[in-house]
């Protein structure tokens, strides 16, 4: 899989949902459905595995594609979840 040159504008902290959402979507307008998902493959690869808070055991928080994006990190599925979007 070749590096690609999308880096979306959309992973700022300040950013709301539906902007980001807005904003992803323009970033990647035109891009051939492989190389899109290439892209986000290669995005959420490069984030930080960070399990849940051990003090929280029965708590296990699902987050968003955006807050996963948002948080470039999260645990298991978080980091999946943004893999299976387009």
């Amino acid at each position: 899989m070749a590096e690609t040159e999308f880096q979306p504008v959309a992973v700022g902290a300040s950013l709301s949902q539906s902007h980001f959402l807005e904003q992803l979507a323009l970033d990647t307008r035109g891009l051939h459905e492989k190389v899109l998902v290439e892209s986000i493959n290669l995005m959420v690869n490069k984030f930080e595995y960070r399990p849940e808070d051990p003090s929280q055991e029965n708590l296990d928080h699902w987050a968003t594609p955006y807050e996963t994006f948002k948080n470039r990190g999260g645990d298991c599925e978080d980091l999946q979840l943004p893999s299976t979007m387009p």
